[in-house]
């Protein structure tokens, strides 16, 4: 490729990603000047350093950047990351190596109640952290947080979460569409959901929560959409309620399944209800952490999932488990 097609090509892409910004030249404003806006610009959009470096430098690959360009790279980095940090603060939103005490009194401002905590302990780390789970009543989202550094700081923090759309999908226009996707799709992989009575379209969230959460859920309520309120499809959540020091030990899906499911039968019965975690669900996740496949295709086929109370949840003793079996074995 010579010269000229290297300057085209760069130049193409620099409108490219302004056409994509909405970022329109200025009358008499140099190419430079409006590279600079347009790169910044997408920097302060997708906070990808390397992508905005390569803007700047015209290199498309970071693979080509020489050492100077790559110490920039990471100097921007950082500078965008601190800078950031600091407007989201000042804003009382979340934001990465925010403060374990910080984060929780945003929990609380934000309409949060706290529904389960246990401790966790690090023999190797000689730390204590806790493990929470919290409940927003009128939008029906659960979250969980992690503290680390001897509750310093926050590890990790997530939330679950359904948002539904107004009708099929297929009938929304594109405008919709966009904004659907720039507030949920680009930052989840999980597909669009019908309920069981085929009433509504919903979609199932599992989202970070470390940074930009207030702001989250301020552009869930500005933008008209509406959060699941009791979920609809308990089934469609992946949520995964494991520790750290929990995942050091438990091998496999399963067994993550089972740790998940235990916490969420200690949750208060208002917050089950909300969630759809009903008896015939807990049935089908308990059957699912089951390792052997043939039990789990003998309670499917054999269409008992809703006889409940086996010999698992709430079954105290030798004659409780005779109890539940009893129970377990009566006609729906």
């Amino acid at each position: 490729m010579d010269k000229i097609d290297e300057l085209l090509q760069d130049e193409s892409r620099i409108n490219n990603v302004a056409r994509d910004l909405e970022i329109k030249i200025r009358e008499g404003e140099s190419f430079e000047s409006f590279r600079y806006r347009v790169s910044f610009a997408h920097l302060k959009k997708y906070g990808d350093a390397l992508e905005a470096t390569g803007l700047l430098s015209g290199k498309g690959d970071y693979h080509d950047f020489d050492e100077s360009e790559n110490a920039f790279a990471f100097a921007l980095f950082i500078a965008h990351n601190e800078s950031k940090d600091l407007v989201l603060e000042a804003e009382g939103d979340t934001f990465f190596h925010m403060s374990w005490d910080y984060y929780l009194e945003v929990l609380k401002k934000q309409g949060f109640r706290k529904v389960y905590s246990e401790e966790v302990s690090d023999i190797g780390r000689g730390s204590k952290e806790e493990f929470c789970l919290w409940f927003h009543d009128k939008k029906a989202i659960l979250l969980e947080a992690e503290s680390w550094d001897n509750k310093a700081v926050v590890n990790s923090t997530q939330i679950y979460y359904e948002v539904l759309f107004p009708k099929d999908p297929d009938q929304l226009d594109e405008s919709y569409h966009g904004a659907f996707f720039e507030t949920f799709l680009r930052h989840s992989s999980n597909g669009p959901i019908q309920d069981k009575n085929g009433n509504y379209i919903g979609r199932s969230f599992r989202l970070d929560a470390r940074e930009g959460l207030v702001s989250h859920l301020d552009k869930i309520e500005k933008m008209g959409f509406k959060t699941s309120n009791p979920w609809r499809s308990f089934k469609d959540q992946f949520i995964y309620l494991v520790n750290y020091a929990e995942e050091k030990k438990s091998k496999g899906y399963r067994k993550s399944k089972s740790i998940s499911l235990r916490k969420l039968l200690e949750l208060p019965q208002d917050v089950k209800d909300k969630i759809g975690l009903t008896r015939e669900e807990i049935f089908s996740q308990y059957v699912d952490t089951v390792s052997s496949k043939w039990v789990r295709e003998w309670v499917t086929k054999s269409g008992t999932e809703g006889k409940w109370y086996y010999f698992n949840h709430d079954a105290k003793g030798i004659l409780g488990k005779c109890l539940a079996v009893f129970n377990y074995l009566l006609p729906l």
